[in-house]
């Protein structure tokens, strides 16, 4: 099963769509060949590298950004630029991310490693990554923590408050506190949080009061929200209100593309609907939800050209039929 994740191997970029799908055999061949006699471990590391040699190639073959990771015709890169704002460094993140979630569009984790100076994305299993991450850990002892709401994490009044997590250790002129993120599904994020994160690590929890405005993928649970609405809470609760805001502007912006790119809308549209808390909670199931004023949204949200065309197939079938019904009666 895990075999068809890697369409990459032996495939040269710029291949076809249709191509990059015809040896999928062949591959998962390769892959079993590949692991064979490993122990779990280093059969684990090489998933992770098969992933991201699949991941890298696929950027290539599908007109991809390499670092928004949408299509270039939909990249967010400048608009998410454009959000920036003053950072005095007092915080830096270490996002640690799943191997397969690293290259989805809908991953929010990019955004903070672009707005925040200084943070890093490491990948879970990639070797170099875990030797990366456990030198920051050290550097940062006693001023770092894990935002991730596990059992027995404290608030971040309680952290900061009781000294379980201080800034007097901090160099001068250097970052004070080290943020790790766990970033992928809720499955995964609580894999990397048991597996990956030693337990001397202090744990941080969150208390959301508003909804996710995450529209590119269903939350599990109703008070759920995603990587970077995560980041941005915990950045207001620190003080960093212009940070958190500008954290949040950048969501807008991926949101709004991915509801471009996964339901043809035009970009006005989009944000038109997409910046508001009327968002669809899943836009290519548009037919359930409401606009921002309350009106339905047609469950085909398409450009006027198409919808015309899709009025009139209907007619055109029915005609069709009717000439088919005489030809077959004048026989």
């Amino acid at each position: 099963r895990a075999a068809s994740h890697f369409s990459a191997m032996g495939e040269a970029p710029g291949i076809s769509r249709k191509q990059w799908r015809r040896n999928v055999k062949q591959r998962a061949q390769q892959y079993q060949e590949a692991v064979e006699g490993m122990t779990a471990a280093d059969r684990h590391a090489e998933v992770v590298r098969l992933h991201k040699e699949q991941d890298n190639a696929f950027l290539k073959v599908s007109n991809r950004c390499a670092r928004c990771k949408f299509v270039t015709t939909h990249c967010i890169c400048e608009r998410v630029a454009r959000c920036a704002v003053a950072n005095p460094r007092k915080y830096r993140f270490a996002v640690l991310v799943h191997h397969r979630e690293q290259h989805r569009a809908s991953s929010t984790s990019k955004l903070v490693i672009q707005l925040v100076p200084g943070s890093e994305m490491l990948v879970e299993g990639d070797q170099a990554d875990e030797e990366r991450f456990a030198v920051l850990l050290e550097e940062y002892k006693g001023r770092v923590m894990v935002l991730f709401p596990s059992e027995g994490a404290l608030t971040v009044e309680e952290a900061m408050a009781g000294g379980v997590v201080s800034t007097s250790g901090a160099p001068t002129g250097g970052d004070g506190i080290l943020i790790v993120l766990v970033d992928g599904t809720w499955r995964q994020a609580r894999k990397l949080n048991k597996k990956s994160v030693p337990g001397w690590v202090p744990r941080v929890r969150l208390e959301p009061t508003a909804l996710s405005e995450f529209a590119c993928r269903k939350q599990s649970q109703a008070d759920r929200i995603c990587t970077v609405e995560a980041a941005s809470l915990l950045l207001q609760e620190l003080g960093e209100a212009a940070l958190a805001g500008s954290l949040l502007r950048a969501l807008e912006e991926l949101v709004a593309a991915w509801v471009v790119q996964s339901t043809r809308l035009g970009m006005t549209e989009a944000i038109d609907t997409g910046k508001v808390n009327g968002i669809p909670k899943h836009p290519r199931r548009y037919g359930q939800q409401t606009t921002a004023a309350g009106a339905p949204v047609k469950a085909d949200a398409r450009p006027a050209e198409d919808a015309g065309l899709r009025r009139w197939l209907p007619v055109i079938a029915t005609a069709l039929t009717g000439v088919v019904i005489v030809m077959l009666v004048r026989r």
